[in-house]
């Protein structure tokens, strides 16, 4: 395989991974762990570790303090936002306003990175905006967004965030992908937490925490790390 195909592979993968995170998040919904908790505990069983490793290496921080900042902020927010509005929304519906986030990412590349937007970008944008407003308002294109709930906004803030972050990680190549995955996992804990402290804490079953650190550690990490490997390059 040759090297360029490997990021689109990487990004296919991860995509797809994102893409149903639905099913094991229902599947702990349905035991008992859902919410700000649910969040909380997956992104906790990555970040303590990672954070900790990625605290003897801190060496390697030196000249990305920004782009970690950046990290931390905008990619919790992408996955806490996403992980909620699957939880409460409808999965069509916040699926589809998610990956509206090429269109941002477009913009975001033109104002951030100087990149040109040709005629293409623009068109792909326009349609792509407009089939969510055909979605969204249940065929009405006009007036589409009116019907548009907090589910949706948290879908959509989600999709904006993860277009900035991806500018970020482009614009600040040097840091080590687990560095950049560390500070998005600790992202996510620093803005679950407060949210879980408004919620009573869930009975954990036995039997579930194998499941728990599985989906942490194999499907969460490896959806990050594969979008983030194919974003980069």
């Amino acid at each position: 395989m040759r090297n360029g195909a490997l990021p689109i592979l990487a990004l296919l993968l991860g995509s797809s991974l994102w893409g149903v995170l639905w099913w094991p998040m229902r599947h702990f919904a349905a035991v008992g762990i859902s919410g700000p908790w649910l969040i909380l505990g997956v992104y906790a069983l990555l970040a303590l570790p990672m954070g900790t490793w990625s605290w003897k290496r801190r060496r390697d921080w030196r000249g990305h303090g920004r782009a970690i900042l950046w990290l931390v902020f905008l990619g919790g927010w992408t996955n806490v936002a996403f992980m909620l509005a699957l939880l409460h929304g409808e999965v069509i519906r916040v699926l589809l306003l998610f990956y509206l986030s090429p269109v941002w990412a477009i913009f975001a590349a033109r104002l951030f990175l100087h990149e040109a937007v040709g005629w293409r970008g623009v068109m792909a944008a326009v349609l792509a905006v407009s089939g969510s407003a055909l979605v969204v308002g249940k065929g009405e294109a006009v007036g589409g967004w009116g019907s548009i709930t907090g589910n949706d906004l948290l879908a959509i803030s989600s999709g904006l965030a993860f277009a900035l972050s991806s500018v970020v990680l482009r614009a600040d190549e040097g840091l080590a992908d687990l560095h950049r995955a560390t500070a998005v996992w600790v992202g996510c804990v620093l803005l679950a937490l407060p949210l879980a402290l408004l919620t009573p804490p869930p009975r954990l079953q036995p039997g579930e925490m194998g499941f728990l650190l599985a989906f942490s550690w194999f499907w969460i990490a490896g959806a990050t790390l594969l979008v983030q490997y194919g974003v980069v390059r």
